[in-house]
């Protein structure tokens, strides 16, 4: 080692063995034993999503010694993967690192100003050059296994991957954005919508009608026997439409955020999957020639959130319309999953995806002026070159959420500010947002639905259930929402799947959100280890002093 490395590593073992010493009042302890792995630093921080990245480059400008654990060959999560247009929702609070981030975006065109949307391989690259200037340790591949734990002490110990690699801290932080780290580690979660019961939410449970990206005319279920459901609806199973304001487990749906581009030189072609069954596609074809009726349909029906980023001719394609890039019940069984079952999942999205492309761009019962619309966009050549331009990550837009002793609900974004004498370490800025999260056929008689009001005859017709969209202010966004329950887990920040209701995981779950979230994380553990406290015990006034000095804004009032 050279002369540098031996200090820097002589550093943090000074750290972690002055973490160990007990103090009376009951502050941070680690096991010096359990600190013996195959790798050691003082922060390990596991997925490298952009609240990882953070956590990450925050903690390592304090001068910890980080290492950021990422299941992929690649660092930024969705920022990278195609969410070209970023929800920012209100801009305004956007500060911090995350802010840095996007500052540093907008150099990269020749802009002084911040540039909100993306280019997934020009993200990355700044992704990889703040994590190069923090000095952080990033690995690749590395899929989480198991997790040591003390539960004398209530803190984690060491984590282990698939590749028998052990990584031992003293903090930790769960970035994933299925809340893997966490479950393995015994803190409370929740999956699923909570009845509106739960936390007296006015937009929780099941919806009685959801007007955005919903069929508007009137569309047939089932196959022609009239009662065995089209392939797209079975994949909800035989669900029915339950009480208004009742939970579930469903979880909002995934889709891949493609990146496409018009331009000639870079352009690849829409191809036909292994897979492709056009039958697989007959709800589409039904939706089409009910629009038919009153006008020709065009590609907007289907992708109808289509909208320009940075580069040349490039977008974003994001879902758009009752039938679009949503595959809607398609998650069932992805949070709980293993590696095998989340891979099949994936690759069933693909397909469909893929599948989708085919049909808009060569299926004859569709005008001929909306495939020759849909073969102006290809999938991008100077994007995902490793992975047959495609994205590497499914966006998993919710799974588990943490229920820590402070749970983030819909009253909370209402309310705008933090309980008194608690620390906020952010803002958010962005509306209540989920995506549709079932799909079912409604008779003319079934009270939870309302009927589209015209097209064709018939008892049954096609509804999507669970979108929610309702725009607030920008509110505060307390400390206490990242951190596990006390007596579960006292080594552990949470900055994704954080302590929420699924309302109130709504208007926290955008990138910009959690990436605010991140940098807070990764300060709060760096004035934990100079305190020598458990991370819940970091003074809240010097947390929010620390973050101002940072650039970042806490407080509805300094934007």
């Amino acid at each position: 080692l050279s002369s540098s490395k031996c200090s820097d590593h002589m550093k943090t073992i000074v750290l972690v063995l002055a973490l160990a010493v007990s103090t009376a009042s009951g502050s941070h302890q680690v096991d010096k034993e359990g600190l013996h792995g195959d790798h050691l630093s003082d922060v390990v921080v596991y997925s490298a999503t952009p609240a990882g990245i953070m956590s990450a480059v925050a903690a390592a400008r304090h001068g910890l010694r980080v290492v950021l654990l990422e299941q992929s060959p690649h660092v930024g999560g969705m920022c990278t993967n195609g969410l070209g247009k970023t929800d920012t929702g209100n801009a305004s609070v956007i500060g911090g690192l995350a802010k840095e981030f996007f500052v540093r975006n907008g150099a990269f065109y020749n802009s002084t100003k911040a540039v909100f949307d993306l280019e997934p391989h020009v993200a990355e690259e700044i992704f990889l050059t703040m994590l190069k200037e923090a000095g952080v340790s990033v690995q690749f591949n590395k899929i989480l296994a198991s997790v040591a734990k003390d539960s004398a002490r209530q803190t984690i110990q060491s984590l282990r991957t698939s590749d028998g690699e052990r990584y031992s801290a003293a903090y930790f932080v769960d970035a994933s954005y299925e809340g893997d780290l966490l479950a393995l580690a015994g803190v409370s979660f929740a999956v699923g919508r909570e009845a509106n019961t739960a936390y007296n939410e006015s937009l929780a449970g099941q919806l009685v009608y959801s007007p955005k990206n919903q069929f508007t005319t009137r569309v047939d279920p089932f196959e022609a026997d009239g009662h065995t459901a089209l392939p797209l609806m079975r994949l909800c199973g035989s669900r029915t439409p339950g009480r208004p304001g009742s939970g579930d487990d469903l979880i909002e749906a995934y889709n891949f955020r493609m990146c496409f581009t018009k331009d000639p030189a870079t352009r690849v072609p829409f191809t036909k999957p292994p897979t492709y069954d056009p039958h697989t596609y007959e709800l589409a074809r039904r939706f089409a020639a009910s629009i038919a009726e009153e006008r020709t349909p065009v590609l907007g029906d289907f992708l109808g959130n289509t909208q320009p980023i940075p580069g040349k001719l490039k977008y974003d394609v994001n879902n758009g319309g009752p039938m679009s890039t949503d595959y809607i019940c398609g998650n069932v069984g992805y949070v709980e999953g293993d590696s095998e079952a989340r891979e099949k999942i994936w690759w069933a999205h693909y397909n469909y995806t893929a599948g989708l492309f085919w049909f808009l761009s060569t299926d004859t019962a569709l005008p001929a002026s909306l495939r020759a619309e849909m073969n102006t966009f290809g999938l991008c050549g100077d994007e995902f070159q490793d992975h047959f331009h495609w994205p590497w990550q499914l966006y998993v837009r919710e799974a588990r959420r943490m229920v820590g002793d402070k749970v983030f609900t819909e009253h909370d974004a209402r309310a705008r500010i933090v309980g008194k004498g608690e620390a906020s370490i952010g803002l958010g800025g962005y509306h209540f947002d989920s995506h549709n999260v079932q799909r079912f056929a409604c008779g003319n008689e079934t009270f939870h639905c309302r009927a589209p009001p015209h097209n064709i005859e018939g008892p049954y017709y096609v509804l999507n259930e669970g979108d929610v969209q309702e725009e607030i202010p920008p509110f505060e966004i307390p400390f206490s929402v990242v951190l596990p329950k006390r007596n579960q887990v006292s080594n552990l920040v949470v900055p994704t799947a954080l302590s929420s209701s699924h309302v109130g995981f709504c208007t926290l779950r955008l990138e910009p959100t959690w990436m605010i979230l991140g940098h807070s994380a990764g300060t709060a553990l760096a004035l934990a280890a100079a305190a020598r406290v458990n991370v819940a015990d970091v003074d809240p006034v010097a947390l929010e002093q620390q973050l101002l000095k940072e650039h970042q804004l806490t407080r509805v009032g300094q934007f």
